[in-house]
């Protein structure tokens, strides 16, 4: 629920458990209300969501050339799908090469793709992963 709440805090929302419930988040099973599967893979706790969804696991790799053969630089993360969105965000900062523009006195960093192409590249492989 912690995980749930700070993330809605960060939109600047509230939940509550029939939120969670009607999100899908939460689901009823034999008269109980548990995690449904979504909610395991968006907030669940490792040894749980490891259990049940062993493959959830992002691997981030920048490559020497166009062959995937020598690594710069690799990464691979475990937590749930919102902490991968976050810490994938970061590999791809670190790893993505940056232009100047110098206008007066003041300078601005260009990245070389579009942060919010990236988003939406990074959020699609993610989400419609198998």
């Amino acid at each position: 629920m912690k995980k749930a709440e700070d993330l809605f805090a960060s939109a600047g929302r509230k939940v509550d458990l029939k939120k969670l419930e009607t999100l899908g988040i939460l689901a009823p099973h034999s008269d109980k209300i548990v995690c449904s599967n979504g909610g395991i893979i968006l907030f669940g706790k490792d040894p749980i969501r490891e259990k049940f969804f062993p493959n959830t696991i992002v691997r981030c790799a920048r490559f020497r050339g166009t062959e995937k053969v020598d690594f710069i630089d690799q990464w691979d993360t475990e937590g749930t799908i919102i902490e991968a969105i976050q810490e994938v965000t970061h590999f791809i900062k670190k790893n993505t090469r940056l232009a100047a523009k110098i206008e007066k006195i003041q300078r601005e960093n260009i990245p070389e793709y579009s942060p919010i192409a990236l988003r939406e590249v990074l959020i699609n492989a993610l989400v419609h992963a198998d």
